[in-house]
């Protein structure tokens, strides 16, 4: 008997396998319409009901087709399905204030992907965004990998690998792809850059600093390209308006001395026209006052608690 032949013990544990892998995705049906009814709660009005299951069910067959194990795939389950309804809503236009979206693409999404979204969102804060995908993703993230990036003081607590998916390589405005440059498909009009990386995965953990380092210093270029540049910190805002303030308050008061001045010259000669000149001249300051009057109130409202 030829040796490929399974064996009576094989059979029974791969039907052992089979069966309880059907019992826990029906549980998972469960926990799928709880994660449902919660990104209803979030896009509710801007997607409908059925959108929101297609995406769901769509998001749990494409995560878990890929695990080895099911336990926590729900928990990835709603991450990676409000990533993808957020691009959706974006690419429908549903969605019009959103900041800069770049996509990170190597093909296991295990490792360098994930790196570098994570260095940028460092890195841009609330001013862009960076998701990572693949084409291939394996079922875990790189140790190496993430070991790298806590030495720096980043945690991908909630990173996982996931595929790329048309609506998601739609929304981002850049696509960047790390390896595997001819593995996903072209969408018309997108950006896209290929970064050529050393090889420094068979190095170890070292490897992974070099990797590390070098991704740290093409994402500063980047950034400087496609990341609006940050406001100003508060203190320096506020020191700016209380500048304009002192600004409109000095022109004012110039502007009483002089008609002060006018006034008591008029007195003296008893200029009845330039009387009348005068009462039209402090119509306009008293514009001044309550114009400065409503820029104090905005200030106080818009700079708490600094102008405290």
């Amino acid at each position: 008997m030829s040796s490929e032949v399974s064996t009576d013990d094989e059979l029974d544990e791969g039907a052992d396998y089979r069966k309880r892998r059907r019992t826990l995705e029906g549980q998972h049906r469960l926990l799928l319409r709880g994660i449902t009814n919660r990104l209803e709660g979030e896009f509710g009005e801007l997607l409908p009901r059925d959108t929101l299951d297609h995406y769901v069910a769509d998001s749990y067959q494409e995560l878990s087709a890929r695990a080895k194990v099911l336990t926590h795939i729900p928990a990835f389950v709603e991450r990676f399905a409000r990533q993808r309804l957020k691009a959706l809503a974006r690419n429908e236009g549903l969605i019009e204030d959103h900041p800069p979206a770049v996509l990170f693409v190597c093909r296991r999404n295990d490792a360098t992907s994930q790196m570098a979204a994570a260095i940028f969102n460092r890195d841009v804060g609330d001013r862009a965004n960076a998701s990572s995908a693949g084409p291939a993703p394996t079922h875990d993230l790189e140790e190496k990998a993430v070991h790298a990036l806590q030495e720096i003081g980043i945690e991908l607590l909630d990173a996982f690998p996931k595929p790329i998916t048309e609506e998601v390589e739609r929304a981002a405005d850049v696509v960047i792809t790390l390896d595997s440059h001819d593995d996903i498909p072209v969408v018309d009009g997108k950006h896209y850059e290929a970064w050529r990386l050393p090889d420094l995965h068979e190095q170890g953990l070292e490897g992974y600093r070099q990797l590390r380092q070098e991704l740290e210093s093409r994402i500063v270029e980047l950034v400087d390209r496609v990341v609006p540049a940050a406001p100003p910190p508060t203190h320096v805002a506020f020191d700016a308006d209380l500048d304009e303030l002192t600004r409109l308050v000095t022109e004012m008061s110039h502007e009483v001395v002089n008609l002060v001045r006018r006034l008591g010259v008029a007195i003296d000669q008893s200029d009845g026209d330039d009387f009348e000149a005068i009462v039209a001249a402090d119509a306009s300051i008293d514009d001044a006052d309550l114009m400065i009057s409503q820029r104090v109130m905005e200030l106080i409202a818009r700079r708490q608690p600094v102008a405290s």
